[in-house]
């Protein structure tokens, strides 16, 4: 009986060992995703392609005549220092980022009509309908994400000029919501009359820009604006066979593409954190998972054909940012098809131009899920 008793307690300490094994074995077979030994220098080399000072400097997909600066290419450099220093304690990600930031402060008001905001540095037909905005329109995606860059900064350096801007962009562009009748309210896609339409994806984003503001400075007249837009868009949402999705526009079938699918849950998920928004998300992270395919991010979940760059860079973001690492994983060996060297990302596979507004939407993707 004792000798029973001794070879069942072997036996439990032998499965034991085999579990354990098989639990390693697991673990260093897996995507090496999450190992900072081999994040970290992705990260680096698709950052050093992009000094501090002329991070958004160079060309686009929409105007290759000439180089220009680009805000958004700042604002997603600026967070992604900012995340890489904040979680690795690097002093050369924090100086960048406040050196990418303090460009965000000083021009602040490119179209010099004295109202805070970012946009883009050529003219541009937003919606094709015929109403062509001038160079530096400020616009809302462009503002959110800069805000974003301001506070990411802020939470890093405490230096108030940081936060002063951001606060100041966000009540100039307060005059371009439309409140409705049930208390609920869009940002407009630009500062021009012909752009206030709702779109959802920019409505989200400064939502959670108004929400993460007004909890840092105690505003909560801002908490209160980010709530009325999250319903708004919350109000909008369409179901389908891969989870919740939003509309491009509202109104219209077109869902959002790429990095703007995410944008929604992200902006949202902000006001959840920031505002107390109470909504599930579940089922909007399931749809952006569909995005995966085998060897392929793509444009729409309903397609099979690629994504621009910013599509895998900025899903990954949304999704390390919720903590769904082992989905965001998956994309990885998927933006290898983008490099076309060490560090620098085509707008599609196989091409071989870098443009900057991609690029720093795959750096803030590698910044927040490397660590």
């Amino acid at each position: 009986m004792h000798n029973k008793k001794w070879l069942l307690l072997a036996a439990v300490c032998l499965v034991g060992i085999v579990v354990s094994t098989l639990f390693l074995i697991h673990h260093k077979q897996m995507p090496p995703f999450l190992d900072k030994q081999l994040v970290t220098p992705l990260f680096d080399k698709a950052s050093k392609h992009l000094s501090p000072d002329l991070a958004g400097y160079g060309f686009d997909p929409n105007y290759q005549d000439m180089p220009r600066y680009y805000p958004m290419a700042y604002a997603c450099y600026a967070s992604a220092q900012a995340i890489h220093a904040k979680k690795t304690g690097s002093s050369a990600s924090r100086r960048n980022a406040e050196i990418a930031a303090r460009w965000l402060v000083k021009n602040r008001d490119l179209n010099e009509d004295s109202i805070m905001g970012w946009g883009l540095p050529f003219s541009w037909d937003a919606f094709g309908d015929g109403s062509t905005n001038p160079k530096h329109t400020v616009y809302g995606i462009t503002t959110a994400l800069a805000i974003y860059a301001l506070l990411d900064v802020y939470d890093l350096t405490k230096e108030k000029e940081f936060l002063d801007t951001a606060l100041a962009a966000l009540g100039g562009y307060w005059a371009h919501f439309t409140i409705l009748s049930d208390g609920t309210g869009y940002f407009w896609y630009s500062e021009q009359v012909s752009d206030a339409q709702p779109v959802p994806n920019v409505s989200a984003m400064l939502a959670g820009a108004y929400a993460k503001a007004g909890a840092i400075s105690g505003r909560e007249d801002f908490k209160e604006i980010a709530l009325a837009a999250a319903h708004y868009v919350i109000k909008r949402a369409l179901e389908g066979p891969h989870g919740t999705f939003w509309p491009y526009i509202v109104g219209k079938t077109k869902p959002n593409p790429d990095c703007h699918a995410p944008y929604v849950v992200v902006g949202l998920s902000n006001v959840k954190r920031f505002a107390g928004l109470k909504y599930d998300l579940s089922d909007a992270y399931k749809y952006l998972q569909a995005f995966i395919k085998p060897g392929m991010v793509t444009a729409f979940v309903e397609t099979d054909s690629p994504a621009r760059v910013w599509g895998p860079g900025y899903l990954m973001y949304a999704l390390c940012a919720n903590g769904q690492r082992d989905v965001a994983q998956k994309i990885l060996p998927i933006l290898k098809t983008y490099e076309y060297s060490p560090g620098l990302y085509g707008l599609y596979p196989g091409d071989k131009v870098m443009f900057p507004r991609f690029q720093t939407h795959v750096l803030l993707g590698l910044a927040e899920c490397g660590f």
